[in-house]
């Protein structure tokens, strides 16, 4: 069969070997061509068998694995079809495979044709089955691929593993042309013969057959074939023997071939109608695989809108009704608000009218305290008339005279009476006026309060939370704290807040949190951080942002921070000497005080954070509440960690660290021990003090030593806030009050607002703290405490009825009087 004027070329799909086949058609020329290809096997049906080619203990239905030979075999035969229809066209004749090799000859000698065959064989490896094939048809010359055509390149080398085996282990008698991209890329030359190759064992799926353009399908066995077409042959050489010519023979061979030819046509175009079919379905299934896909993108991008459009109906629904119930909210409101000033006219009428009475009252009382001096006077003249009488006037008319002057006194006398009397009764009445007045300016008061001054606590959605930090994007942290929890500085309802998101281990279930939050309502100071709501979905507080920073990055010239003066630093000190009184005043303890946690307003004011521990830390409760970072902590009380018993103290120590840094702007490490070294040393403290916080007062001194006896590790040797610390600090109140209190002042002589009481609208004298935070006139908030428990500014009912002095606010209220 591997006769040396047919080219064999090695093919595999269709659209892979098409270039390879024109490279063979346009440069080399043949007559013969044969379509050689490898069949790989189903690896379905590989593994139905095992290694050593049986089936394997499953057993599958024969039918089934005949079935799959069977599709693989016309997937096969398609595609040498297909190749076959690719000759035809490019002008390659096939012959029927009923004429033998003497046959073909005598075609070949009457007409100049091409003719084309094909060559199979079935094996699971392709560089072997090529190989294979050359060994047993003696193949002289063979045409293959290189490479895949993309991988072409000037100067290339065999870069396909199937290229490389052939041309290492194909017989040296076959003559190799290794193609890429109608390229020839490598030529094996012949270099000697081989000895023929074993026939072919009927179990080696091998076939072999030459066709008609267009006839599909049909393959038989190589010995089969050549048998039937050597007996065809023998018949019709030897019916021309008995009784023919070779004319008659010519003519007969002739009339067979128009005979095939005519078959050929017929079959070829039966074969493109089929392969014309096969195309427009394929193309068809193509199409409908794009619509089908199309159509599953629409659905998913209408789904997507449909979903987003349910979405955004929600929202306007959630809207629609937050709306609703906020335009309630107003109607209530203004209800509220139309009412309050219903009252509040009623009670001006009223106290105008009591004022009209308290004035007429008043006169009334002139009046009648002028007829009483009157009398006075007139007894006065009398007694002293009765007085000059002389001792010459006989008894009788003495005796008349005396008797006149009785009469007189008595009657003077009644009328005195009935003067004091009456003055009595206007005493009453005005003490009525009084206190009828004083309780109508308290429900004025309360009604101011309630209405205005009452601090509102809002509840926030997780979605108002999400929008304003954009879901909790990292943008927008600012911070970390302790147990997990994490700061974030955003914008909410157009005002600018710090959302502190609690840890999940800060509490163990939302009833907790909600106490928590209903005690840090209840918690007011001016100079504590005002809680403004929360978010119990998130389990998240809202406080006011503070916009100066913290007094640590203040203290290390954090973001080129200005040096605090010695004033500032003094006036940070007595504020938060204040604040502490007040936690202490209220039996808490704030546990976690360091100059992270102090922040400072636009006025360099203290603002004293993170206290929503001091409820666990209440004095009646165990330090098991308290948990101890495991970072040493420089503001922890040393005798805290040995004893775990909480007191008042547990605040002194770190206040004592914070004063000392304010003193030195130094850090925290031994700097009790240098101050206490400056002290000892002549109490030079020049060294110890910060420069850069200008020209300190000589009472520095004294306050150094005030903070280094609240870090002594002894509880006991530790000074008390109110009686000790805070009596300094009012030592050097006049240099501090101008720089606590300047910036509200007005130029037209108008006390700013802070000076004046809540309760009788005028400016204090004698300030003092309440437990709610707030600042009133001591003898009008003691007035109001006998008659109520609750706070006069929040109506919320009070922690304790203490009192503290607000040493700096009265400071400065003197200095303002003193300055008008």
């Amino acid at each position: 069969m591997g006769s040396e004027d047919t080219i064999y070329v090695a093919v595999g799909g269709v659209e892979e070997s098409e270039l390879t086949l024109l490279w063979v058609l346009h440069n080399l020329k043949p007559r013969k061509v044969c379509i050689l290809h490898v069949h790989q096997p189903s690896k379905m049906i590989s593994s139905m068998y095992g290694v050593d080619g049986n089936l394997a203990e499953i057993i599958f239905d024969q039918q089934q694995i005949r079935g799959l030979e069977e599709v693989g075999k016309e997937m096969m035969n398609r595609i040498l079809d297909e190749y076959l229809l690719f000759c035809s066209q490019a002008g390659v004749l096939f012959l029927l495979p009923l004429l033998t090799a003497h046959l073909m000859a005598l075609l070949n000698s009457a007409e100049d044709r091409v003719s084309a065959i094909r060559l199979h064989i079935q094996m699971d490896d392709v560089a072997k089955g090529i190989v294979e094939l050359i060994r047993r048809h003696n193949i002289k010359k063979l045409v293959m691929g290189a490479a895949a055509d993309e991988h072409f390149s000037e100067g290339m080398w065999l870069m396909s593993e199937k290229a490389q085996y052939v041309n290492e282990n194909a017989p040296f008698s076959c003559q190799i042309w290794f193609i890429c991209r109608e390229h020839l890329v490598h030529t094996r030359f012949e270099t000697g013969q081989s000895s023929n190759a074993p026939s072919p064992s009927g179990s080696s799926y091998l076939t072999s057959s030459t066709e008609a353009a267009g006839i599909f399908g049909s393959t038989v066995s190589e010995e089969r074939e050549e048998s039937e077409c050597e007996i065809e042959l023998y018949d019709v050489l030897h019916s021309g023997e008995e009784g023919s010519s070779n004319d008659q023979l010519f003519d007969r061979l002739e009339q067979a071939l128009k005979e095939a030819e005519s078959s050929n046509q017929k079959a070829f175009e039966e074969s493109d109608r089929r392969v014309k079919a096969e195309m427009n379905a394929t193309r068809a299934m193509r199409q409908a695989k794009m619509l089908e896909r199309l159509y599953n993108e629409c659905k998913r991008e209408n789904e997507t809108a449909l979903a987003k459009q349910n979405e955004s109906l929600e929202n306007i629904k959630r809207l629609r009704e937050e709306l609703s119930v906020s335009r309630e909210q107003n109607s209530i409101l203004e209800s509220q608000v139309a009412n309050s000033e219903r009252r509040m006219k009623q009670l001006e009428d009223e106290l105008s009218s009591a004022l009209e009475q308290l004035q007429v009252s008043l006169k009334e009382r002139d009046e009648l305290q002028i007829e009483l001096e009157n009398s006075h006077k007139v007894i006065e003249e009398l007694l002293r008339k009765q007085a000059e009488e002389t001792s010459s006037t006989h008894m009788d008319q003495f005796n008349l005279d005396q008797l006149s002057v009785s009469e007189i006194h008595d009657a003077t006398l009644d009328q005195l009476e009935i003067c004091q009397k009456e003055k009595d009764e206007l005493q009453v009445e005005l003490e009525n006026t009084l206190r009828i007045n004083k309780e109508l300016l308290r429900k004025q008061s309360e009604d101011t309060s309630n209405s205005h001054l009452q601090q509102p606590f809002i509840e926030f959605s997780l979605s108002e939370i999400e929008e304003a930090t954009e879901d909790f994007d990292q943008l927008y942290k600012i911070a970390e704290g302790a147990r997990g929890s994490v700061y974030y500085k955003c914008a909410l309802r157009h005002t600018e807040v710090v959302i502190k998101v609690l840890g999940r281990n800060s509490f163990q279930d939302s009833n907790e949190f909600l106490r928590e939050v209903d005690d840090l309502i209840k918690l007011r100071h001016p100079n504590l951080v005002n809680l403004i709501g929360a978010c119990p979905e998130k389990r998240a507080l809202v406080y006011e942002y503070v916009p100066n920073g913290s007094l640590e990055d203040h203290l290390n010239s954090r973001n080129d921070m200005p040096p605090l003066s010695w004033q500032s630093r003094m006036h940070i000190a007595t504020q938060l000497c204040s604040t502490l009184m007040f936690l202490h005043a209220g039996k808490l303890v704030h546990g976690n005080l360091k100059p992270g946690n102090i922040l400072l307003d636009d006025n360099f004011g203290c603002k004293l954070s993170d206290f929503g521990s001091c409820r666990a830390f209440s004095l009646v409760e165990n330090s098991s509440n308290m948990t101890e970072s495991s970072n040493p902590n420089p503001y922890l009380d040393p005798d805290f960690r040995n004893s775990r018993r909480v007191s008042h103290s547990l605040d002194l120590y770190p206040f004592g660290i914070i004063v000392l840094q304010l003193l030195s702007g130094r850090s925290t490490q031994g700097i009790a021990e240098s101050a206490q070294s400056e002290l000892l040393n002549g109490g030079n403290l020049s060294s110890f003090l910060d420069s850069s916080a200008g020209n300190w007062p000589h009472q520095v001194a004294q306050l150094t030593h005030l903070a280094i006896r609240c870090c002594d590790i002894n509880r006991s040797r530790r000074p008390d806030l109110a009686s000790d610390v805070l009596k300094v600090l009012e030592t050097m109140k006049p240099s501090v009050a101008s720089i606590a209190y300047a910036p509200e002042s007005n130029e037209d002589g108008e006390p700013p607002s802070y000076f004046i009481c809540p309760i009788l609208q005028a400016v204090m004298s004698d300030p003092h703290m309440a437990a709610d935070g707030y600042t009133y006139e001591a003898t009008a908030l003691q007035d109001w405490l006998a008659d109520h428990d609750t706070s006069p500014m929040t109506n919320l009912r009070l922690p304790n009825l203490n009192l503290i002095p607000n040493f700096p606010l009265r400071s400065a209220i003197q200095q303002w009087q003193e300055n008008r």
